[in-house]
């Protein structure tokens, strides 16, 4: 019985090996708006982008690197773009752009007065981000 345990926890980390995720870390109630806006295949209508349009703290959202609709390249070392928008408890934040590569994760973190992000590499090593 632990053998099968162990077995289905792996192949549920598996699935998110090579997924971008964005996560939402914030200690207050900050949701995130975030959407793509590059990167994904030239054939996605902007319906199909990928987009997380209300990411309450602890939630987090994916998309595979092979998925096209979110990777044109299919590719994880493919640079991603996407438009954020905090929602702060007390007020909100005007859009930014941040990008990500198609195989690394988005972190944010922080509360309304210290808000941070950190964006990763698949193997989890930094990523040199631009806004």
């Amino acid at each position: 019985f632990r053998f099968i345990l162990n077995f289905l926890f792996f192949l549920t980390f598996l699935r998110s090996v090579h997924s971008f995720c964005i996560y939402n870390q914030h200690s207050d109630p900050t949701v995130i708006n975030i959407f793509q806006t590059g990167g994904q295949s030239t054939f996605t209508p902007d319906s199909s982008r990928f987009h997380a349009p209300e990411l309450s703290p602890g939630d987090k959202q994916c998309c595979h690197f092979s998925n096209p609709q979110c990777n044109g390249t299919r590719k994880p070392e493919n640079t991603l773009s996407f438009g954020v928008r905090r929602k702060y408890p007390d007020r909100r934040e005007g859009i930014f752009d941040i990008d990500c590569p198609a195989g690394g994760f988005i972190v944010f973190s922080g509360d309304s007065n210290q808000p941070n992000i950190e964006v990763f590499n698949a193997d989890r090593s930094p990523y040199n981000f631009h806004f």
